[in-house]
C-alpha cells in the first residue's frame, strides 16, 4: 500500500547467500511494481471471457488459433453442430470434422495463410451430428497488435448448404437449357436447310410458271382467236360465247401467273437499296400508266415526296398496284381523283406502336376518291387471294394489296388503309428515312 492508501502489485526477487558451513548469512532482493502490468493482464482475460461469452451466444460456428495455427477454442455452436464435446474435439483432431476429399486441400490453404498472414477462405464439408456431410464456409482474419505483429486468428464456419445446393440445381437447369438450346440449334438447321431447298424448288416452279404454264395458255388465245376469225360464220351464238369465255379464262389465268411471280420475287428479291426521290418513282409509274390514266379521266395531285433509301423497282411496283387499285375501284361515272403526299418525321409524333419512337420516318399517304370499303376489311385488304368483291365486279387476283403490303414490310416499314364505303380510301406507309443495320 502507498502512502496515499492505493493498493499496487509488486514483484520480489531475492537471493539468499551462504557460509561455507551452509548456513545463510545474508540476502539480497529488488521490489519492482508490476501494477499496470497485473491490469493489462487482468483487461486480457476479462475480455477473452467476454470474447467467449460473445461467441457463445452466436449461431454461427466461431473458433480460434494460435500464432503457430493450433487451433486452441471452438464455440458451444461448434459443439452442437458436430455432436462433440469438448474432450472429443480437441487442436488434435479438428480435422476429423472435415471431408476426407477436402482435408488436404484445408490443410494446405490453413498452413499457407500461417505462413503468409493472408486470410484464410475455404469452403469444405463438416460433419454434421446426424451423419450427414454439410458445406461451410470458413473464415479466419489475424489479429495484430498495434506494431503489426499476428497474436492469434479468429475463424468463422458458416453452414452454406442451401445455396450450394441451389446453385447446383441452377447450373443442372443451365446445363440442361443448353443441351435443349443446342437441340434446338440443331433442328433450326435443318429448318433452314429445308427451307434453302424449298426456296430452290419455289425458283423452279416460278422458272416453270414463267415460260412452261404461259406457253400453253398463249397458244389457247392465239387458235382461239384464230377460230373466231376464220369460223365466225360457222359457228353457233353459243359456240362463239364459248370462244370468249375460254379466251377470258386463259387472260385471267395469264394474269395471275403474273402476280404469283412477283410476289415470290418480292419475298426472295436481294435488297438492293438505293436513295431515291419519290417523284422520280411516281414518273415511272405514270409512263406505265399514261393509257390506262388516260382512258378513265384520272387526276393525280402531288405534293412534297420523301427522299428515301429503298429498293426501287419494288417502290414502283407499289405505286402502280396502288393507283391501279384506285382506277379499279373508282365509283361509276366519277373521274378518279388521286392524292399522293408524304413528310419526314420521328415514329414518336405518328403515335403509333408498330414505329420505333425515336426512329425517322416517311410517312407517305395515298388517297383517292372511290368506293372505299366497310373498316372492319381493313386487315383483310391486304391478305392474298382476298376479295371485297365478286370477280364479275372488279377484275384481278386478289394479290395486288398483298404485294403492296409485301414490299413495305422488304423496308422494314408499316402500312394500313382507312376508307369508308363510297368515301374513298386512304392507304397510309412508313418507311424509315435510313437503311436498317440490323
Amino acid at each position: 500500500m502507498k502512502k496515499d492508501n492505493s493498493i499496487i502489485w509488486i514483484r520480489t526477487h531475492g537471493k539468499v547467500f551462504y557460509d561455507d558451513n551452509n548456513e545463510p548469512t545474508k540476502l539480497f532482493g529488488t521490489l519492482r511494481e508490476i501494477t499496470t502490468e497485473k491490469r493489462n493482464e487482468h483487461q486480457l482475460i476479462e475480455n477473452e471471457q467476454k470474447f467467449r461469452l460473445l461467441a457463445d451466444s452466436m449461431p454461427q460456428q466461431i473458433w480460434t488459433a494460435n500464432t503457430e495455427g493450433v487451433l486452441d477454442y471452438y464455440n458451444h455452436t461448434v459443439y452442437e453442430y458436430t455432436g462433440h464435446t469438448t474432450e472429443t474435439l480437441n487442436p488434435s483432431n479438428w480435422l476429423t470434422i472435415v471431408h476426407p476429399d477436402d482435408r488436404d486441400e484445408n490443410v494446405f490453404l490453413w498452413n499457407k495463410s500461417i505462413e503468409t498472414g493472408e486470410d484464410f477462405i475455404m469452403e469444405h464439408r463438416f460433419l454434421r451430428h446426424d451423419g450427414q456431410f454439410r458445406w461451410q464456409l470458413s473464415r479466419a482474419i489475424p489479429q495484430r497488435d498495434s506494431k503489426g505483429k499476428i497474436q492469434r486468428w479468429v475463424g468463422t464456419s458458416t453452414d452454406i448448404q442451401d445455396q450450394k445446393m441451389f446453385l447446383q440445381e441452377l447450373e443442372r437447369q443451365v446445363k440442361d437449357r443448353t443441351k435443349l438450346l443446342a437441340e434446338a440449334n440443331l433442328k433450326l438447321e435443318t429448318s433452314v436447310e429445308e427451307l434453302q431447298r424449298m426456296n430452290e424448288e419455289l425458283q423452279s416452279f416460278a422458272y416453270i410458271s414463267s415460260h412452261d404454264l404461259q406457253e400453253p395458255l398463249r397458244k389457247i388465245q392465239i387458235f382461239s382467236s384464230r377460230i373466231l376469225d376464220l369460223e365466225k360464220d360457222n359457228l353457233s351464238k353459243t359456240g362463239t360465247e364459248y370462244f370468249n369465255r375460254m379466251q377470258n379464262s386463259a387472260h385471267r389465268m395469264q394474269v395471275l401467273i403474273k402476280d404469283l411471280l412477283t410476289y415470290s420475287r418480292t419475298n426472295t428479291s436481294t435488297r438492293a437499296f438505293e436513295k431515291t426521290d419519290l417523284n422520280t418513282v411516281l414518273d415511272e409509274v405514270k409512263i406505265d400508266l399514261k393509257e390506262l390514266i388516260k382512258e378513265h379521266q384520272v387526276t393525280i395531285e402531288v405534293g412534297n415526296l420523301c427522299t428515301v433509301h429503298i429498293i426501287p423497282f419494288q417502290f414502283i411496283q407499289l405505286m402502280n398496284n396502288l393507283i391501279n387499285n384506285s382506277i379499279k375501284f373508282a365509283k361509276a361515272d366519277v373521274p378518279p381523283v388521286i392524292k399522293i403526299d408524304s413528310v419526314i418525321d420521328k415514329g414518336s409524333s405518328f403515335k403509333l406502336e408498330q414505329l420505333v419512337a425515336e426512329g425517322e420516318y416517311c410517312h407517305i399517304q395515298v388517297s383517292d376518291n372511290g368506293i372505299g370499303f366497310d373498316p372492319q376489311y381493313s386487315e383483310q385488304i391486304f391478305e392474298v387471294f382476298e376479295r371485297l368483291h365478286t370477280r364479275t365486279a372488279y377484275e384481278g387476283t386478289g394479290i395486288g394489296l398483298a404485294i403492296v403490303k409485301k414490299i413495305v414490310e422488304n423496308h422494314d416499314g408499316y402500312i394500313f388503309a382507312k376508307g369508308e364505303v363510297n368515301k374513298g380510301v386512304t392507304f397510309n406507309i412508313y418507311i424509315p428515312t435510313e437503311i436498317s443495320t440490323v
